[in-house]
């Protein structure tokens, strides 16, 4: 372009001009904007003053972010005159800016059709910036022709072999199911891979993190957890993105196998807490959660309520649903500091709100008990009906209060199929365990002993805790029934004995009761 040398050969310190404040920085901005509306070529040292950039001491010449600052000097101190001449002499970048100031109409009058032929000859002669330029006004419409799909592909990836990465990760959106096809380019799976994968060659980010998820789930190529891992790795580092640091700690934490069924990804407990701690202190909200979960429940680390607690607080606090829900539990059951039912109830009800079954699940339970709020039996057997429609223990509870008649709606019914629902559908032990106990003593279904031991013994094989104590107890039972027929009393007095509760709290070996990993990206 003709670049002033000063423009050029500009020194740029650490901290520029730093007696500038905002203000006065405001004032050259608005300076510039001025002389831009008449036309007026600008010093490169008052851009300078406009411009927000810090470079590090040590900052590379070429670096990205000095392109852009210099580009900004280049877009303020060149009039359009100098623009069209050096355009007239071949020079590409002029043709690129020129191309740009006719479709925004600065300095000039807004000119689409002038825009797209200068970015045209600026593409065809090499200018990779111009071909992206055209690939996104031909996706967008913008252009004197509206939308061209296939022009928008040609232009991209000729960008794409030119080296530019930016526009194979673009077609490979395009080609994604995103639901939109109003750009007239149809899904199609297989180019949407390839185009991650050649933009990914060229190191782009997001293309590596996406490609190495199509790599670890088998999703349009054949499933490599190893080279998905080294992707996930990779996209981390270079760009950081950090649902790819996520999830490279989640498979390190989980070990992968691959199509064949073998091992590719081995379980690596300090890769994986290494790559969840990267993710968390950059702000990875599931991360966090993460790292709570395994300090909570002792995996893969000793057990550290503190650190859980100061995880699960800080991702709540950033807004993780799951985390809300965790936080809860811990402040319920006290594990590692004084219970505190009252920052119970705020967290679970939080993530309650937000539709988190386990949060629904625990919420109903202390709205029922009165526990850190004001007793709610109608607001918690809504709030279990909500709860029920995902968890299977919010079923089997629901079904408990519909037969214990909790709220006197009469839906005993109701409650007792249910339970049968969540034994037969769902093999729920404590389903089954309670079903056993109904038939035993004929309450709510007609007696049938013969179905009773079979639910217990279904209880019982399944890891029901209570099982084995309550076939003594039944046998008991008929033990003295047998008896009062063999005195001839003629009394059956099994309706006055004590038959427990049967509706007993779900223990803390279910799944509602331990804090849960957040859902992979």
């Amino acid at each position: 372009l003709g670049l002033p040398k000063d423009v050029e050969k500009i020194r740029i310190p650490k901290y520029p001009h730093p007696h500038i404040g905002l203000s006065n920085r405001s004032y050259q901005q608005a300076k510039i904007e001025q002389a831009r509306r008449e036309n007026k070529s600008l010093h490169p040292l008052d851009v300078w003053r406009s411009v927000d950039y810090r470079p590090d001491e040590d900052e590379d010449e070429n670096s990205p972010a000095r392109r852009e600052a210099v580009k900004a000097v280049v877009n303020a101190t060149f009039r359009v005159e100098d623009l069209q001449r050096e355009a007239r002499k071949g020079s590409t970048e002029a043709m690129y800016q020129l191309a740009q100031r006719y479709w925004k109409g600065t300095g000039v009058k807004t000119d689409p059709v002038r825009a797209n032929e200068l970015a045209i000859k600026a593409a065809e002669a090499g200018h990779v910036p111009a071909m992206t330029l055209l690939g996104q006004w031909y996706i967008e419409g913008r252009g004197p022709h509206g939308r061209r799909a296939s022009s928008a592909v040609h232009w991209l990836e000729k960008a794409g072999e030119a080296g530019d990465g930016d526009s194979f990760y673009n077609l490979g959106c395009l080609y994604s199911d995103s639901g939109d096809v109003s750009h007239g380019v149809k899904p199609n799976l297989t180019k949407e891979i390839e185009y991650w994968a050649k933009a990914a060659r060229l190191k782009h980010p997001l293309a590596t993190f996406n490609y190495a998820n199509a790599l670890m789930e088998g999703n349009g190529v054949p499933s490599q957890p190893a080279l998905a891992v080294r992707l996930y790795e990779t996209a981390a580092e270079a760009g950081a993105v950090l649902d790819a640091g996520y999830n490279a700690g989640l498979a390190h934490m989980q070990g992968k196998t691959d199509s064949k069924g073998d091992k590719a990804v081995p379980r690596d407990y300090s890769k994986a807490l290494w790559w969840l701690r990267w993710a968390a202190e950059r702000g990875h909200v599931q991360a966090k959660n993460q790292l709570g979960v395994c300090y909570s429940n002792g995996r893969d680390v000793a057990t550290n309520f503190t650190k859980a607690l100061e995880y699960f607080t800080s991702a709540a606090q950033d807004g993780e649903i799951q985390a809300m829900a965790n936080l809860g539990i811990l402040y319920r059951q006290g594990n590692g500091m004084p219970q505190n039912l009252d920052e119970a109830y705020k967290w679970f009800s939080r993530a309650a709100l937000k539709g988190n079954p386990q949060a629904q699940f625990h919420t109903a339970m202390m709205k029922m008990d009165g526990e850190g709020c004001i007793p709610d039996t109608p607001g918690a057997m809504d709030m279990m009906n909500e709860s029920a429609q995902y968890l299977a223990e919010s079923r089997y509870q629901l079904a408990s209060w519909l037969i214990e008649d909790k709220d006197g709606s009469n839906r005993t019914k109701v409650g007792v199929e249910m339970m049968k629902e969540a034994a037969v559908m769902e093999m729920s032990p404590y389903a089954y365990f309670d079903l056993a106990k109904l038939y035993f003593e004929g309450r709510l279904l007609e007696r049938d002993r013969l179905k009773a031991y079979g639910y217990l013994t279904q209880a019982e094989n399944m890891g029901h805790p209570g099982a084995r104590k309550e076939r003594a107890r039944m046998h008991a039972i008929e033990e003295r029934e047998k008896a009062h027929r063999t005195r001839g009393t003629g009394n059956n007095d099994t309706d006055s004995l004590d038959f427990g509760n049967s509706y007993e709290f779900i223990t803390g070996s279910d799944s509602s009761f331990a804090p849960q990993d957040s859902s992979d990206v």
